[in-house]
């Protein structure tokens, strides 16, 4: 009896023995197992850190590349209005002030990602309104221009009109005015003796007689005219008084021979002007210049032997 309990206690042993061993071997086995699911958990865990931050770097590097341009496009809007002006300045700063931050950050999550690129959208969008006002403004500018240029051009054709229009008014009254200036006829130079006969010799001539026709003109102005003329002898010396006046005529001061006030009616008017002088007349070549209003009207000659 006591054999077989022994055995029995003997077995019992064993079998516990037994139970401890594969108890401690599950255990193991559990835990290998346990450490081996960790590890992988961590290598997992590690790839997709490394995954997202790369993700997180490529997004970061897209922004700063972004902003970048955005910055470029700021440097490029250029206006000539003061207050649009200064807003592009204010936008671009802001610009600038991210992308330097952007370049700071060295490690970004994915919510300041995000951040950063709604404030990229705000640039963008101001920057596209600004570029419509931008082009608003150019062609105002150019319809401004245009208008302008168009009322210039306008403005210099009518003035280059009334300057004809000036012109052929006075090219008209020119042409009026000459056309109302006198002209006389016939002009000639007689020598008359002391009893007032006609003679050709100069010995004998005692004064001298100038005659002409003043012609007809219907727009000249009627009523009295002085007529002036000047006699000039062979030598081309002025015959004058020694007291003679002088008159107007071609923005000059000319002394005359002798003078006459003469009832112009606008018809052929004959008029004869004296000169006497108590002097000798030499032979040759007499010339007479007839003058009315300051303008030459006509003139003659003739020969005394």
């Amino acid at each position: 009896m006591e054999e077989e309990l022994s055995r029995d206690q003997e077995l019992q042993g064993k079998r516990k023995s037994s139970y401890v061993v594969n108890m401690l071997a599950a255990l193991v086995l559990v835990l290998i197992i346990v450490a081996g699911a960790l590890v992988y958990l961590y290598v997992r865990e590690s790839r997709e850190s490394v995954r997202i931050e790369e993700v997180l770097q490529n997004e970061r590097d897209s922004l700063q590349g972004n902003l970048e341009r955005v910055v470029s496009d700021y440097d490029a809007l250029k206006t000539d209005n003061a207050a649009l002006q200064e807003k592009l300045d204010v936008e671009k700063q802001r610009a600038q002030d991210l992308l330097d931050e952007v370049k700071r950050v060295r490690q970004v999550s994915y919510g300041k990602i995000k951040e950063y690129q709604r404030e990229l959208g705000t640039l963008r969008a101001i920057m596209r309104k600004m570029v419509g006002e931008i082009d608003s403004l150019n062609t105002l500018n150019k319809a401004l221009v245009a208008e302008n240029t168009k009322v210039r051009t306008e403005y210099q054709e009518s003035q280059r009109s009334v300057e004809k229009l000036s012109e052929e008014r006075a090219e008209l009254a020119a042409r009026v005015d000459k056309g109302a200036e006198l002209r006389a006829r016939g002009v000639t130079v007689i020598g008359l003796t002391k009893r007032d006969k006609e003679t050709g010799r100069a010995s004998r001539i005692q004064k001298l007689r100038t005659c002409f026709t003043l012609m007809e003109n219907a727009i000249a102005e009627a009523g009295v005219r002085r007529v002036y003329i000047r006699i000039f002898g062979p030598d081309g010396a002025l015959l004058a008084n020694a007291e003679g006046g002088t008159f107007a005529a071609n923005e000059e001061q000319l002394t005359y021979t002798a003078v006459r006030e003469v009832d112009y009616q606008n018809a052929d008017t004959d008029v004869c002007i004296y000169y006497g002088e108590d002097g000798r007349y030499e032979r040759g070549v007499y010339r007479v210049e007839v003058y009315s209003d300051g303008v030459l009207v006509g003139e003659g000659e003739t020969s005394m032997r």
